[in-house]
């Protein structure tokens, strides 16, 4: 039996939100459907295939910080300094369809809102502190 010389690679393709979108296609499943990720280190977003139209999460382990975002294109954007979050060292995101594109800043101020009400962050909102990490955005809608 012959063993893969490059398991890391093809895991990382079978995952990429681009080939999910065409495993979709194939299977005949909804174009609405949301893919997600999961935590990854800083060092595999070059790896990173398929990831447009996405809302994602920064996370700074040493600090504790939190960071909520969108992106047309993930990769380009994460390689933009993130001030609010420069020592972020692990992502993960969520691929919308692209049904949703437009809905897209709308979902992260959302998302931002209720990451408020449960992180400590810089707003006078309210919060209920539910593991000891503080959300980093700048901006929170009341």
């Amino acid at each position: 039996m012959m063993r893969p010389a490059f398991p890391h690679l093809f895991k990382r393709l079978l995952g990429s939100p681009a080939i999910k979108t065409i495993e979709d296609e194939i299977e005949g499943k909804s174009a609405r459907r949301i893919h997600k990720q999961d935590w990854k280190p800083r060092s595999d977003l070059a790896f990173e295939l398929g990831a447009k139209n996405v809302i994602y999460f920064l996370h700074a382990t040493e600090t504790k910080r939190f960071y909520v975002g969108e992106a047309g294109d993930l990769v380009k954007r994460l390689l933009q300094p993130h001030p609010s979050i420069p020592d972020w060292d692990y992502f993960r995101y969520n691929v919308l369809p692209p049904v949703l594109d437009s809905y897209r800043v709308t979902l992260e101020r959302m998302l931002i809102r209720d990451f408020a009400a449960v992180l400590a962050n810089a707003t006078e909102i309210e919060y209920r502190d539910i593991g000891g990490c503080s959300l980093t955005n700048d901006r929170v809608d009341r």
